[in-house]
């Protein structure tokens, strides 16, 4: 597959790149509203669900379905141990000030 570089990749370029810079704008928002630590894997799956999206309008649908599930598989397990790892931390917290 040769992908041509085309006006509507450049717009999609161009809209991932505001995206991006949004959402860190609403991150950088809800760092000084509280904490997001518990948020954090949560916060990297919904960037990368956006960024899947962008690539599915110029990939086939069987490669952006099969990229997606190796997102999965390499993703879920971080994500589970980002909030494993968060609940320890709060539990050894609470345990203290006991």
């Amino acid at each position: 597959m040769n992908i041509q570089p085309s006006f509507s990749l450049f717009l999609a370029l161009l809209l991932a790149l505001v995206f991006g810079v949004a959402y860190n704008l609403l991150v950088t928002r809800l760092n000084r509203c509280g904490d997001t630590e518990p948020y954090t894997a949560i916060l990297v799956v919904g960037g990368v669900l956006i960024t899947l999206a962008f690539t599915a309008l110029f990939i086939p649908r069987r490669a952006a379905l099969i990229t997606v599930a190796f997102f999965i598989a390499t993703g879920a397990p971080m994500m589970i141990g980002d909030i494993v790892r968060y609940m320890r931390k709060r539990e050894r917290g609470r345990k203290l000030l006991k």
